[in-house]
């Protein structure tokens, strides 16, 4: 049997043996915690200091994640600054770039405005240039076009040879009544380009039933405003109706007056001149001029009783004299 001391002597190394397994198993697991800890830190991005101090059994592993913090707080805050900085950099250049576009803008419209009224101020010089010109163009050139238009009592009218030295159209077409002027005015008075127009047209107006006294008064009317709008350099002379005779002379057609009658060509004759006066031409008053004591057309002005012989035209020729003036 083993000895009392040597029992002792076993269980104090076995306490011994035990305590000091005891240490390194808590070393082991120290070491352990403490690199599992680390691995753990290291993985989050919150390691910075390891203690492996005994001290610090029970906070083996110092925690400074507040440090990591700290600096990524500082980090976080300059990036912020940084983005701050540069929205506030980005509205001020837009800020800049809307200032500068609202500048180069008015300074465009500015300068549009400017050469708008220099280019509006030349193109209007130039209108009045070339109007200028036009006016004495059409001045020199309408001297010599004195356009005489009308129905058969201007057809056979020897102008050439009654206004010697003067440049003249007879445009009179056997006839025509007033719509007829009307629709082919251009040709009939247009292309002369007149500085001055003797129209004489209505009598024929009689025989189309369509036509009324007014009609005919307004005709004139539409055939005054045309030339005025279109040649509005030319004078325009009016001549009234002339009379007619369809008494039991010899000489007179009744077939050739056929429903003519001297109260509705005075009716007429009232309603042009009331219009040539309100749109400012010239009405001339050739019946009074051509008509006998009993007021109808002298016999001796007349063929058969509506169209002119010499003697007649020369009466209308010394008349419309007086409105050509002393140009020749």
């Amino acid at each position: 049997m083993m000895s009392n001391s040597k029992k002792q002597s076993s269980k104090q190394n076995n306490k011994n043996n035990n305590t000091v397994k005891k240490d390194n198993n808590k070393k082991n697991n120290k070491s352990t915690s403490n690199v599992k800890n680390k691995k753990d830190l290291e993985r989050t991005g919150k390691i910075d200091l390891v203690f492996d101090d005994d001290r610090l059994e029970k906070t083996e592993l110092l925690d400074v994640s507040f440090i990591d913090d700290s600096t990524n707080s500082k980090e976080e805050n300059s990036k912020k600054k940084i983005e701050l900085l540069s929205l506030e950099d980005e509205k001020l250049f837009k800020t800049n770039s809307n200032i500068k576009n609202i500048f180069i803008i008015s300074f465009i419209s500015l300068l549009a405005f400017v050469l708008g009224f220099s280019v509006s101020a030349l193109v209007i010089n130039s209108k009045v240039e070339v109007k200028t010109k036009v006016e004495k163009e059409l001045t020199f050139k309408n001297d010599e076009n004195i356009v005489f238009v009308g129905d058969s009592l201007f057809a056979g009218y020897n102008v050439e040879d009654s206004f010697k030295g003067r440049h003249v159209v007879n445009s009179g077409i056997s006839g025509n009544k007033t719509t007829d002027i009307l629709d082919n005015i251009e040709e009939r008075i247009y292309r002369y380009n007149p500085s001055t127009v003797f129209l004489l047209i209505g009598t024929n107006d009689f025989i189309d039933d369509e036509l009324t006294k007014e009609d005919t008064v307004l005709n004139i009317g539409k055939i005054i405003d045309e030339i005025k709008e279109n040649r509005p350099y030319a004078k325009i002379n009016v001549i009234s109706l002339l009379p007619v005779n369809n008494t039991d002379d010899e000489k007179i057609l009744a077939s050739m007056i056929a429903n003519r009658n001297n109260k509705e060509i005075i009716e007429i004759n009232s309603g042009v001149k009331v219009l040539c006066d309100e749109k400012k031409v010239t009405f001339i008053n050739m019946f009074s001029l051509l008509t006998d004591e009993d007021g109808n057309l002298k016999i001796n002005y007349t063929t058969e009783g509506l169209h002119l012989t010499e003697e007649g035209y020369s009466v209308i020729t010394n008349e419309l004299m007086k409105y050509l003036g002393d140009n020749k």
